[in-house]
């Protein structure tokens, strides 16, 4: 068997093949939904149709109106615990999780039964396609131990399921998983971006050479990236970087890079998005028209085999970049997203009647290698809105390096940006990220702050 395949049965599929399945599932969970809760009866009254209005994809996108978070949210508290969505009765529920309140809106509570759970199953490919194997110590920097959330929980499930042997570090200081995957040895390991940069820069100041670890490759997860970064990462750790697409709604783990990673041929990569399982469109979030090969729209999800907490076109609030199957030269037939582009629409901010996105500040500021992490502040002054950007340098860096940085940051956002920052050298240390990164606080609309999960205190890098 061609070690690249998880599932080459679906993998090698022609377009035209995996599109008659995807509808079939469709069809069975529209079905589903209609049938088995108040929650999608109630919607489709609502919308004047009936699971037989249904015949083709089209339909089911013009037709079917759009879940949002807030629904979810309301209807819960209305029906508690779960909701009028809940498809089975409780018996047949095994556990649950809860999201991470990365809206600032509320957890949503996601049951699940022994079915779902083995739907979540589809870490697999993305494992499959890294390469990992039976055996492999397989290193997790994410929380796991904080609640019930679903992307750590199971990323560690499959590693168990797939016999790799797990070092789960989420509990320790930065130093303390460096320390351990030198004891044990790492051949892959798990985190986000934000998180991976504070690992090299522990690394260096404790005197090891993550080169020397021979990794088979490090996976990403919940942010975006520069490719510059992901180009200088890839470079420093001696390895190949690939990237994952999760949400608790959506049933976990729905997109994955191939064989290929995140950047091949001068170009990003992609996440293929697995649409067996998942049906996924990219939409114009203000005309809801679908987006062209190649541009940024708002990702609507349904997942094809959810028994306990059906979903359908989910208003996911993530930003995320079209890419056609034929964008890859692996084969397969997904459709995806390219790799470092995933940002949260209402991470977007209006400043100065100027769409500024963390993204664009993050490419600048990180392009610049000598630059650990920073963080930006927008809120009223005396003269109207001000932008605060606050730098922290790695400690190597020399006073007369820190001020032209410093003077060339400012300029750089300025005319990159389009607005003027005002940029200065951190006099604490900035906090640091394991899981949702939030580096900016907009403190004009205080109130809808983001859940953070922040590293324990380590003093400076």
């Amino acid at each position: 068997m061609d070690r690249r395949y998880y599932n080459p049965i679906i993998e090698q599929m022609s377009r035209e093949e995996l599109l008659a399945l995807q509808w079939r599932k469709l069809k069975q969970q529209v079905e589903w939904a209609y049938t088995r809760t108040d929650f999608y009866r109630r919607k489709f009254q609502r919308a004047s149709i009936t699971p037989d209005d249904i015949e083709s994809l089209d339909d089911f996108r013009q037709k079917v109106p759009l879940t949002t978070k807030q629904e979810l949210i309301e209807d819960q508290y209305e029906n508690p615990p779960y909701g009028s969505r809940c498809a089975v009765p409780p018996e047949k529920l095994v556990r649950f999780y809860l999201t991470s309140g990365t809206s600032g809106l509320g957890q949503e509570i996601h049951p699940l039964t022994r079915r779902d759970i083995e739907y979540g199953a589809n870490w697999d490919y993305g494992f499959q396609w890294a390469g990992l194997a039976a055996g492999d110590v397989f290193a997790t920097t994410l929380p796991a131990g904080l609640g019930n959330l679903a992307g750590p929980d199971t990323a560690i499930q499959s590693a168990v399921r797939r016999r790799f042997n797990l070092l789960n570090l989420g509990g320790y200081t930065t130093e303390q998983k460096i320390t351990m995957m030198e004891r044990f040895g790492v051949d892959y390991i798990f985190t986000v971006p934000a998180y991976l940069q504070r690992l090299f820069a522990v690394a260096q100041k404790m005197g090891v050479d993550v080169k020397s670890w021979k990794l088979k490759g490090i996976m990403l997860a919940a942010e975006s990236y520069p490719i510059e970064w992901g180009n200088y990462m890839q470079e420093v750790w001696g390895t190949r970087l690939a990237e994952m697409y999760g949400s608790t709604a959506m049933g976990v783990g729905g997109a994955f890079t191939c064989e290929y990673g995140i950047y091949w041929n001068g170009r990003r990569g992609t996440m293929h998005i697995l649409e067996h399982l998942i049906h996924a469109d990219v939409v114009n979030p203000e005309t809801g028209e679908l987006v062209a090969d190649g541009e940024a729209g708002e990702a609507i999800l349904t997942p094809l085999e959810r028994e306990a907490m059906p979903l359908l076109r989910f208003a996911s609030g993530d930003k995320v970049v079209h890419v056609p199957y034929t964008s890859c030269p692996c084969g397969r037939p997904f459709n995806g997203w390219m790799a470092g582009e995933v940002a949260r629409l209402d991470d977007m901010m209006k400043i100065k009647a100027v769409n500024v996105w963390p993204q664009a500040v993050d490419e600048i500021i990180f392009a610049h290698r000598e630059i650990a992490e920073y963080q930006g502040v927008v809120q009223e002054g005396d003269r109207g809105t001000e932008v605060l950007v606050w730098i922290e340098f790695h400690p190597e860096v020399d006073g007369e390096r820190r001020a032209a940085l410093l003077r060339n940051i400012s300029l750089q956002l300025r005319n990159q940006i389009g607005v003027s920052m005002q940029v200065a050298e951190a006099t604490e240390p900035l906090p640091r990220f394991e899981f949702k990164v939030r580096r900016w606080t907009d403190k004009r609309r205080e109130g809808l702050q983001r859940v953070l999960y922040t590293e324990k205190s380590e003093g400076r890098i």
